[in-house]
Formats: structure tokens, sequence, C-alpha cells
């Protein structure tokens, strides 16, 4: 699991660092750029919390994952394909009336994401 959380967060990285340049180039709206400009500031941001996620994950030597650092990870991963992806999609213009519905939502499931990891620090235990 740990690969595929490092495989989309360097994913998402390099959208976010690309989004952000496409869309100042491209786009003239400026709502639309503050769209892409936030997008891709979420989208690096929870990329480097999915590769904490996937780093807290790989030691083996200290804690077990337990239930709350799959649980993190899966909400970053779904909340930015929700929030950052609604979000690039109407700074593209590409995107139906009915995405709105999924930004705020997506948004709810990455801070999901981070009381998860917030839960795994208080509640990890050791492996024996």
């Amino acid at each position: 699991m740990d690969r595929l959380w490092i495989a989309f967060a360097a994913l998402a990285g390099a959208v976010g660092a690309l989004g952000d340049a496409v869309v100042r180039h491209i786009v003239t709206n400026p709502e639309q750029i503050e769209f892409g400009v936030t997008a891709a500031r979420y989208g690096l941001i929870h990329a480097v919390a999915l590769l904490g996620v996937a780093l807290l994950w790989n030691r083996d030597d200290y804690y077990a994952p337990g239930f709350w650092l799959p649980a993190a990870g899966w909400c970053f991963v779904a909340g930015q394909l929700l929030f950052t992806g609604s979000l690039y999609a109407f700074a593209f213009g590409i995107a139906p009336g009915w995405l709105g519905l999924l930004t705020k939502p997506g948004l709810a499931v990455l801070v999901l994401g981070w009381l998860a990891l917030f839960l795994h620090a208080l509640f990890a235990r050791r492996q024996q």
C-alpha cells in the first residue's frame, strides 16, 4: 500500500507543480486562476502528507499501522481527487455544474485525513 501512496503523492506533486504554471499561462479569468492556484497549493501540501503516511507505514520496527494510518492515507488520496480535481476542473472551465457538489466534501475528507493521522499518533501501539 505504501508504494501506491508514494506513486500517488509523486503524481499529485507533479500535477501541483505543473498545474500552477499551466493555469497561470492558459487561463485569463482571475477567479479561475485562483481555483488553479488553490488546487496546486492543496495538492502539494497533501502530496507531502501522503509521503509522510507512506514513510510511517514502512516503520515496521516501531509502530503497527493499525486502522488510523491507512484511513489517513486513503482520505488524503480521496480528498485530493475530489477537492483538487474539482478545483482544477473549474480552473480550466471544464467542470459541469454538479461538480461543485464534490468540492466541499473533498475538503472535509482531507480534514478527516489529518484527524486520522492525529488519532494514529495517539493510539498507535508498539509492535512486540
